[in-house]
């Protein structure tokens, strides 16, 4: 759908209309979705000659083909089934790096979010909400290596012991080795 027709339906839409928003979402997402779809399935179910075509196409559409790689993975044949979840992976890998890059450099960004309050003399700040985004990201099956922590558990931390688990973050090898993996690899 081009750009103008759809800022033309959502200048038709309040927002108070869930339905005509949900409904103008699934609009785009059935249109975004079917060319990736398409080529992915060509990827998994073609001959060795389409196939190996639509997979070329396939892995530059990366993160567009997310969904498609993942539901036919659920059903080719096993070769193709494989190396549709290794793109997969190496999309989400991908997006991953970008998005801790874009968290990493917000560490030393102390701007408040909000105004103080009686409750909370110190607001919320730009470094603790990425901080907050980065242990989210990389809290994988509860697993985490110090300084990392769930969210919630760095939510439960005291302000200052907060602040102490930013800047150990910021000094961590492991920091260090994901920023080097998402610059080379990003």
């Amino acid at each position: 759908m081009p750009t103008n027709e759809v800022a033309q339906k959502l200048a038709g839409l309040s927002a108070a209309d869930d339905v005509g928003l949900r409904r103008l979402a699934a609009e785009l997402a059935d249109t975004a979705e079917d060319a990736p779809r398409a080529i992915v399935h060509e990827w998994a179910q073609g001959n060795a000659e389409l196939g190996s075509r639509a997979c070329l196409v396939g892995l530059e559409l990366e993160e567009l083909a997310l969904a498609a790689q993942l539901e036919e993975a659920g059903r080719g044949p096993w070769p193709q089934r494989i190396e549709l979840l290794r793109a997969a992976v190496e999309a989400v890998v991908r997006l991953r790096n970008l998005i801790l890059l874009q968290l990493d450099a917000l560490l030393w960004d102390t701007t408040a979010l909000g105004a103080a309050s009686p409750s909370d003399p110190r607001p919320l700040r730009v470094c603790d909400r990425a901080s907050r985004l980065i242990a989210r990201l990389l809290d994988v099956l509860g697993v985490r290596e110090p300084p990392l922590h769930t969210e919630k558990d760095l939510l439960a931390l005291p302000r200052d012991e907060q602040d102490r688990q930013i800047e150990h973050w910021r000094k961590s090898s492991t920091r260090a080795a994901i920023l080097i993996a998402a610059r080379r690899f990003g």
